[in-house]
C-alpha cells in the first residue's frame, strides 16, 4: 500500500481527496456541481481544523419558507484558521405548484477574508434555468469582478452583498452576490427584539438597489426576509 499524501483528507466513503483553489477564471462549474465542492469543502474544513488545531467551523442552518410553506435550506460554514476566514454558503430552493415545479434556485458560494478584510469572492448560480458564475477578488487597493466572464468595472472598497455577519452591516455599494451588478444600498439598524426565547436580537433593513431584513444575534443572523419577484415574502429562519 502507498503512504497517503500529506495533503489528503478522507471523504465519508474512505476516499483520499486533496485541498485545491477555486481559480477566479476558472472555466464554468454547475451550481449542483459546486454544491457537492460546498459539501466536500466542509469535511477539508474539518479535517484541516483537526490537524492544525485550527478554531471548529460555525455552522449556520436556515430553512427557507415562502409563506409558511418550506421551500428549501441555506448553510453557512465560517471557518477561522489564524487571520484567514473561509465562509462557505449553498442555497437550495425549489417551489412547487400543484405538485409541478415552478421554479428552482441554487446558489453556492466561497468568500474569503484575509485579516478581517474582504480577498475574494466565487459562486455560481441557477436561477430558474438562468445560470451565473462570478468571481470577484481585491488586487491591492482595487476590486476586480468577473460576472458571466466579462469583466465589470468596480470602485475600490465594494464588498459582496452577503451580508453573513452584523459587522457588514453598512451602507455603500455593493456586488449583487448571484450576477456581479453593483448596488447602492442604505443599511438603518432598527433597533432591540426578542425571540421567542426572550434573547436579544438586533434588526436590520437594507434599502435601496436591494431590498430586504436581517435579523441577528450575537453578531450571526438568525433570520432573512425579502419580497420575490412574483411579491411572496420569502423568509430563512435558523434551526
Amino acid at each position: 500500500m502507498f503512504p497517503r499524501h500529506p495533503n489528503a483528507c478522507i471523504d465519508e466513503a474512505g476516499h483520499d481527496f486533496y485541498i485545491g483553489h477555486f481559480p477566479h477564471d476558472a472555466p464554468a462549474v454547475s451550481p449542483r456541481k459546486l454544491a457537492g465542492f460546498f459539501l466536500r469543502g466542509f469535511m477539508i474544513v474539518a479535517c484541516l481544523a483537526e490537524a492544525a488545531g485550527a478554531a471548529p467551523a460555525k455552522r449556520l442552518v436556515f430553512d427557507v419558507f415562502r409563506g409558511d410553506d418550506r421551500i428549501g435550506s441555506h448553510v453557512t460554514v465560517i471557518t477561522t484558521d489564524g487571520s484567514r476566514t473561509l465562509v462557505d454558503t449553498h442555497t437550495s430552493v425549489d417551489v412547487k405548484v400543484l405538485f409541478f415545479d415552478a421554479y428552482h434556485y441554487e446558489f453556492a458560494a466561497q468568500e474569503t477574508l484575509a485579516g478581517g478584510a474582504f480577498a475574494s469572492f466565487v459562486s455560481t448560480t441557477d436561477d430558474n434555468g438562468t445560470h451565473h458564475q462570478l468571481a470577484v477578488r481585491r488586487k491591492d487597493s482595487a476590486v476586480e469582478i468577473v460576472a458571466d466572464g466579462k469583466t465589470v468595472p468596480a470602485t475600490p472598497g465594494v464588498v459582496p452583498g452577503s451580508f453573513w455577519n452584523e459587522g457588514l452591516m453598512r451602507s455603500g455599494t455593493v456586488v449583487m452576490i448571484e450576477t456581479g451588478a453593483l448596488m447602492k444600498v442604505v443599511v438603518k439598524k432598527l433597533g432591540e427584539e426578542k425571540d421567542a426565547a426572550g434573547r436579544k436580537l438586533e434588526h436590520y433593513r437594507v434599502s435601496g438597489d436591494m431590498e430586504r431584513e436581517i435579523w441577528f444575534r450575537d453578531g450571526s443572523p438568525v433570520r432573512y426576509r425579502l419580497v420575490a419577484r412574483d411579491g411572496s415574502i420569502i423568509e430563512s429562519r435558523a434551526r
